[in-house]
């Protein structure tokens, strides 16, 4: 079984972000910085994100470029 990456654009991470929770992913910020965890809340205008050092990151989504995050494909 192989892995798929999606992106999410800038454009629709408001829309797509509450089905990501629980989901881990890849911040990439407008300033260019990365974030990686676990997505923990989607409470607009801002998301909650776990790193894997427990840390938690709360984030503007006005400030997030890109989500990124994979799933399980069937091939």
């Amino acid at each position: 079984m192989g892995k798929r990456l999606f992106r999410i654009r800038s454009g629709e991470v408001a829309a797509q972000v509450g089905s990501l929770v629980g989901t881990e992913v890849d911040l990439i910020l407008t300033s260019n910085r990365t974030l990686h965890g676990r997505l923990l809340e989607a409470a607009l205008p801002t998301v909650v994100l776990r790193d894997n050092i427990g840390h938690r990151h709360t984030v503007a989504v006005a400030d997030i470029e890109e989500i990124i995050y994979d799933r399980t494909s069937a091939y």
